[in-house]
């Protein structure tokens, strides 16, 4: 590869991770004279790779240029097949979602049928989007669970007992041609958050989703860091309860099986076989998670108790993170439109008292949307590939 290439591969990377520069921040990264630089910057203008601004000047003089990377160089699409419900998003090479939605899941019994239902996400997403084939850089699957992402394998989903070891990566690449990179739903949120989220001035942080499942994604340096397995954090097992339920993972009392949103159900569950003084009987059928956030704010002292336990008991588990990596800014993105006050505070309150004294855990709740999750899944798979697709799409303008 020529200089020239590499160093526009560079500033393409660059501009994708920083959103935009100006000629200064470029001449910095590369260490080029200015007028090599300008040269380099006129070159991927003319061939439509990066795309140019003018800022307002401050004071007298020309106004400064920014520069960002094409938006229509390279799209991803990203799918997340929760229990509820399926989502997917369709991404441009900057992380904007130019169109998501999401449909009811069937909760998948076999291989075939996790596999059918990812399959018919991701085609949705392509009939939707309308954006050509030939433009699609990659697809991203996020899982609620283990993966193997040397083989791109699901091993396992916390919430769906059925399928084991589902080749998504092999199975969607034979059917629509496309990379397929597999994450968890921790560190897609992550990536959203530190990529295009509140947490961008933030150097390490900690992102917790809570839902069915429970997943953990770790931002170092600005940097996701998902370890040698890909399964870094793990929030969901550590065992925080000795004697608590058998968790999938073989443990007991892990912050899945007590704290997660069916952990809550459950509890409540079971206090009523238990003749529980509650109104939530009387108010909902089926039983979720949502009547018992609007018991609780009623002043149902079952449900209130049953979202106070939980959220200590993540607290707990997030206060052992933050111990072990140091990392005190923890973000937390939840399935429901809001999180509940008791909840959160609990979370907070037991944190707090589970770290090592002077030490201050700072836990903000998220704003990213619904479709974050698939969003963050096409953002992963699209960082996987698009170095290859900047030589490619280089290569041809050098060539003209």
């Amino acid at each position: 590869m020529r200089k020239s290439e590499r160093y526009q591969i560079e500033v393409l990377d660059f501009l994708r991770s920083n959103g935009s520069a100006d000629k200064q921040a470029l001449g910095v990264m590369l260490r080029l004279s200015e007028s090599t630089l300008s040269r380099l910057i006129r070159k991927m203008v003319d061939a439509q790779l990066v795309e140019v601004s003018e800022t307002e000047p401050e004071g007298p003089g020309r106004p400064a240029q920014v520069f960002q990377v094409n938006r229509s160089l390279a799209y991803a699409i990203g799918v997340e097949l929760g229990t509820t419900a399926t989502r997917w998003a369709v991404i441009n090479v900057a992380g904007d979602v130019l169109k998501h939605g999401e449909h009811p899941t069937k909760l998948p019994t076999t291989n075939v049928e996790f596999l059918k239902q990812l399959e018919g996400a991701v085609a949705i997403a392509l009939d939707e989007s309308r954006i050509p084939r030939d433009h699609i850089s990659s697809v991203g699957v996020a899982v609620h669970g283990f993966i193997d992402r040397q083989t791109q394998t699901c091993i396992f989903c916390t919430t769906m007992p059925g399928p084991r070891n589902v080749p998504v990566g092999s199975w969607l690449e034979e059917r629509f041609g496309y990379p397929v990179i597999i994450s968890d739903e921790g560190n897609s949120v992550a990536l959203v958050e530190s990529r295009l989220g509140s947490m961008g001035d933030t150097s390490n942080f900690i992102t917790v989703t809570h839902g069915k499942s429970i997943g953990t994604g770790i931002v170092v340096d600005h940097q996701l860091y998902t370890g040698e397995s890909g399964m870094s954090g793990q929030l969901a097992h550590i065992s925080v309860d000795s004697l608590g339920p058998r968790c999938v993972c073989g443990a007991r009392g892990c912050v899945e099986v007590v704290a997660s949103s069916q952990a809550i159900i459950d509890y409540v569950s079971e206090s009523l076989e238990h003749n529980a003084i509650t109104t939530i009987a009387l108010e909902d059928d089926p039983l979720d998670i949502e009547a018992i956030v609007r018991a609780s704010e009623k002043g149902d002292r079952l449900c209130y108790q049953a979202l106070n336990r939980a959220g200590e008991m993540i607290g707990v588990g997030i206060g052992t993170l933050i111990k072990v990596l140091s990392i005190q800014q923890v973000v937390m993105y939840g399935v429901l439109p809001r999180m509940p006050s008791v909840f959160v505070e609990a979370v907070r309150r037991s944190a707090k008292l589970s770290v090592l004294p002077l030490i201050e855990p700072d836990i903000r709740i998220s704003s990213l949307p619904t479709h974050a999750v698939p969003q963050g899944a096409a953002l992963f798979a699209l960082d996987r590939v698009f170095t290859s697709r900047a030589e490619e799409l280089i290569h041809t303008a050098e060539k003209e």
